[in-house]
């Protein structure tokens, strides 16, 4: 098989470091939005009179963080698959992988509101929390929980945009989302007199106006695409079980990452609610490194999807020489900056004294995790799944092994020695399989011009 002109050229288009930025920067400035609603809303608690508003906002989030990230394979898997079938030119696929995505998103979103005060009583009976910090945790999430279909939908939604390289449609769906929950937070919180549950509420508000947005999103580009929806390929059974079967293996390796993130929250919990709060306050500002990198992970996503669907090896070494090179970059910019931002959060001056305390620790954890969230993108556009399932569990594991050790002989020290050593075992744990996908290009390509 001989490559068109054409061809060779948009293959090496894609190659161009020009091409992962074009794609990566509508992400990053997307996803830097995301954090700034866990920003505001911990800053809007930091400026109410007790911690355990703080608190109780963290650990609802945490909850909540199960319910929607625990799902967060509707995204991932969704972006891979519609990158491959965007990639092989194969329009109705893509359709159907959008049909799917969101049919699961609506089963799964109305099975979290029906069981949202269960989950909140098996949670927090896990949880190390307080009483006064469990109240506020409980109203939050029991709230908060009522946006699950809306949240969902609009992740499916966001996968498949992705999935598609209309990066700027991302770029809307996501600014709305996120701007509307700031505004709605401060609308809630400073002029109705609301605490916890106004903070929850802009959650839910902000979630249902995404998804309108969502719809209007996908009436144009459903439109661009072109092809149509087939029932009977929406409902193949070749295609479902290999959905259900990544769906599983990132839904286990997503559990594992939010479980980690839980051990941390819980024992921080248990060394006290001004700690609790100090952790919350510096745990922001690995999330906020963390949704920066992910900007280039998602880029790198797209084009290692499509390289596989294309069978164009060449695209994925590119992608991940580019992207890796400025992913950290962006990881050192983030390491210098800080301190300055606690002042912001709280004007409580022992969760403030507490924060600067662990500062190093969190300046020090997006530089640490730069190849976690560089391979996550690359095993993603791939759809290697299983990989992805075992490395992360194998880290959580070793993370609840140096939790034990490291915080009986450190403290709190201890406990960011770990969380940190989590974040560079992911990372060192996908390198390992790394081979394995540029094997998986190489192979297509080479199948190909055999034929």
């Amino acid at each position: 098989m001989t490559a068109t002109p054409a061809a060779t050229e948009s293959a090496n288009a894609e190659t161009r470091p020009a091409a992962i930025w074009r794609l990566a920067w509508p992400v990053i400035l997307s996803n830097a939005t995301v954090p700034l609603v866990g920003l505001v809303d911990t800053a809007i608690m930091g400026h109410l009179p007790d911690p355990a508003f703080i608190g109780g906002v963290a650990l609802g989030g945490l909850i909540f963080s199960y319910v929607y990230w625990g799902f967060g394979f509707l995204r991932m898997a969704t972006t891979g698959l519609a990158a491959q079938a965007s990639g092989g030119g194969d329009v109705d696929e893509l359709r159907a992988v959008l049909a799917r995505a969101l049919l699961i998103a609506a089963l799964a979103g109305l099975i979290c509101v029906g069981g949202g005060r269960w989950l909140a009583d098996l949670a927090l009976w896990l949880l190390s929390g307080t009483a006064a910090v469990e109240v506020q945790a409980r109203l939050y999430f029991t709230i908060r929980v009522l946006a699950a279909p809306a949240a969902l939908a609009n992740t499916a939604v966001l996968g498949w945009l992705f999935g598609i390289r209309a990066m700027g449609g991302a770029l809307i769906q996501q600014l709305t989302v996120n701007a509307a929950n700031i505004l709605f937070n401060l609308l809630f919180v400073f002029g109705l007199g609301l605490d916890v549950d106004g903070v929850a509420w802009a959650s839910v508000a902000a979630q249902y106006l995404g998804l309108a947005v969502s719809i209007l999103l996908l009436c144009h580009h459903l439109r661009r695409v072109g092809g149509g929806f087939d029932r009977s390929r929406i409902l193949a059974a070749k295609p479902l079980t290999r959905l259900f079967k990544i769906n599983l293996d990132i839904f286990i390796r997503t559990l594992a990452v939010i479980s980690g993130t839980a051990l941390f929250m819980d024992a921080s919990a248990a060394a006290g609610t001004v700690v609790l709060a100090a952790n919350a306050v510096l745990l922001n500002l690995q999330t906020l490194a963390a949704h920066g990198l992910d900007g280039f992970a998602h880029a790198t996503e797209s084009l290692v999807g499509r390289a596989i669907g294309a069978r164009a090896p060449a695209q994925l070494a590119a992608a991940v020489r580019n992207s890796s090179v400025m992913a950290l970059a962006l990881g050192l910019t983030y390491f210098v900056a800080g301190s300055w931002i606690i002042a912001a959060f709280t004007t409580i001056d022992a969760v403030r004294a507490s924060a600067l305390i662990y500062l190093p620790w969190a300046a020090a954890a997006p530089v640490i995790s730069v190849a976690a969230f560089q391979l996550d993108g690359i095993f993603i556009g791939a759809t290697r799944s299983r990989e992805m399932r075992d490395t992360m569990v194998l880290s959580l594991f070793a993370f609840w092994a140096a939790l034990q050790v490291a915080g009986d002989l450190a403290g709190t020290h201890g406990l960011w020695f770990a969380y940190v050593l989590f974040l560079g075992l992911r990372g060192a744990a996908l390198a390992l399989y790394y081979p394995r996908v540029r094997a998986l290009t190489a192979g297509e390509a080479a199948a190909t011009r055999a034929t």
